[in-house]
């Protein structure tokens, strides 16, 4: 019996219902227009991540792995996880995305006026959204990039179930209501991939910390980066064990082809302060679409990574990617 047969039931994974995740949207006026990083993730991260840890941090301990308040820490929680103590084992995952608009081609630094850029807190971390707001804030009157330009957070606003737009804070008002909406698989359109999936990986897609990405990827490969992420968020981030059958999972994914792709490597570093030295950023972006039967085991899975990317770098956007069925995409052309 062909792979991609199996028994459709023995595939579902349960538990990844009960992922839920805030879906914000913040915007920052600048004071005077600025020539920025065409890609303002890391920018973001350094900026925020500084600014959260200056608010919070009131041991201040030199690591986290010294942090006595772990858990309940918003720097430790959201931007820097403890490390393991077994290093062969994968570090735990940070349950916020920080995801600006897909880069230009560099070396293209567009001069703006604002920044917009989308926040995801997966679990027990929309309990940080005042801290994050404030750290937001600070991190816009320190000044942001080379010319340390002061920035103004003008508001932030929530995706709710039925597709309608709560504002969280604005303003001069600030913050507006008690409760932060949150969103699930239940809420999320489902995809019909009965004719074929198209991914379009919008931000770069890293699945190793290889300095260059590889050319091209297996749908298998994909779909264990998706599945690795989506059940340790479950785990560690909302206290929920995602429970599937893995093996039979992994081989149903050898069964779905690549019928067409079109990826190409996007070239983009950072400024490690820790290291005093710029690190590769370097991944692929552009489409690709996969057909079998398969597939539609996989669908829960590729709908929540939509929300919470795959592959390293996520905390600042990357490997943001866009779903939708490739019979949908045909009918377009």
């Amino acid at each position: 019996m062909p792979v991609t047969t199996v028994n459709s039931h023995r595939l579902l994974a349960s538990g990844l219902e009960q992922v839920r995740f805030a879906s914000l949207q913040a915007t920052m006026s600048l004071a005077a227009p600025t020539r920025l990083p065409p890609y303002l993730g890391p920018l973001l991260r350094s900026c925020i991540g500084s600014a959260l840890k200056r608010l919070t941090c009131v041991l201040r301990c030199e690591s986290v792995d010294a942090c006595p308040i772990l858990g309940r820490c918003a720097y430790s929680s959201l931007f820097e996880v403890p490390s393991r103590d077994d290093a062969s084992r994968p570090r735990l995952p940070l349950p916020m995305i920080l995801a600006p608009p897909p880069a230009g081609e560099p070396p293209c630094s567009p001069v703006r006026d604002c920044i917009d850029f989308d926040v995801t807190l997966v679990g027990n971390a929309v309990d940080f959204l005042p801290h994050l707001v404030g750290a937001i804030i600070a991190s816009g009157e320190a000044g942001l990039g080379p010319e340390r330009i002061v920035a103004c957070l003008e508001r932030v606003t929530a995706r709710a179930p039925g597709g309608r737009s709560e504002p969280v804070f604005t303003l001069p008002r600030g913050f507006r209501g008690d409760v932060c909406p949150t969103l699930g698989l239940d809420d999320l359109p489902p995809l019909d991939l009965a004719g074929g999936l198209n991914l379009t990986f919008q931000t770069p897609l890293r699945l190793s910390a290889k300095r260059r990405p590889p050319r091209d990827i297996s749908f298998a490969e994909l779909a264990r980066a998706i599945m690795r992420r989506g059940s340790a968020l479950g785990r560690y981030c909302c206290g929920v064990t995602v429970a599937a059958d893995y093996p039979a999972l992994t081989m149903a994914a050898r069964g779905v082809a690549t019928v067409a792709a079109d990826l190409r490597p996007i070239h983009l570093s950072r400024w490690s302060s820790r290291q005093q030295q710029r690190l590769p950023l370097d991944g692929l972006i552009g489409t690709i679409s996969f057909a079998g039967e398969a597939l539609a085991a996989f669908e829960p899975w590729i709908r929540l990574g939509q929300h919470v990317h795959v592959g390293k770098g996520t905390v600042m956007g990357l490997g943001r990617y866009a779903a939708m069925p490739l019979s949908s995409r045909g009918s377009d052309q």
